[in-house]
C-alpha cells in the first residue's frame, strides 16, 4: 500500500513540475496567442494566470481552450455543462483522495489510539 502512495506522491510531483514549467510559456507566450487581451496584459495580470495554467495544463496542451477568441452563442451552454461535469466528477475524487491520505499517513493509526487512552 505505502508502494502505491509513494506512486501516488510522485505522479502527482510530475504532473505539478510539467504544469509548472507549462504554466511559465504559456503566461509569457501562450495566453498572447489565443486572446487579444492576454497579449496586452501586463506580467501582474498574466502572473495572476499561472495557479490555474497550473492545475489545468492538460486542458490546455490539448485544445479545451479554442485558438479562437470567439465563441459561437450556441457553443456556451456545451462549455457549461462540460464544465459542471468535470467538477461534478473532480469535487468528489479530491475529497475523497484527501480523506484516504489522511487516513493512511504515517502514523495516522498510532496517533488515533494515542488520543483514546
Amino acid at each position: 500500500m505505502m508502494v502505491l502512495l509513494q506512486l501516488l506522491v510522485y505522479v502527482a510531483g510530475a504532473y505539478l513540475v510539467v504544469g509548472f514549467g507549462y504554466a511559465i510559456w504559456f503566461a509569457l507566450k501562450g495566453a498572447g496567442t489565443r486572446d487579444e487581451a492576454a497579449r496586452r496584459a501586463s506580467l501582474r495580470v498574466r502572473a495572476i494566470l499561472l495557479p490555474g495554467a497550473v492545475a489545468v495544463w492538460p486542458v490546455l496542451v490539448f485544445g479545451g481552450w479554442a485558438k479562437s477568441p470567439v465563441r459561437a452563442p450556441q457553443a456556451a451552454g456545451h462549455l457549461r455543462m462540460r464544465h459542471a461535469l468535470v467538477w461534478m466528477l473532480l469535487g468528489p475524487t479530491l475529497i475523497g483522495a484527501i480523506v484516504v491520505l489522511l487516513v493512511l499517513r504515517p502514523g495516522a493509526v498510532a496517533s488515533a489510539a494515542g488520543g483514546a487512552s
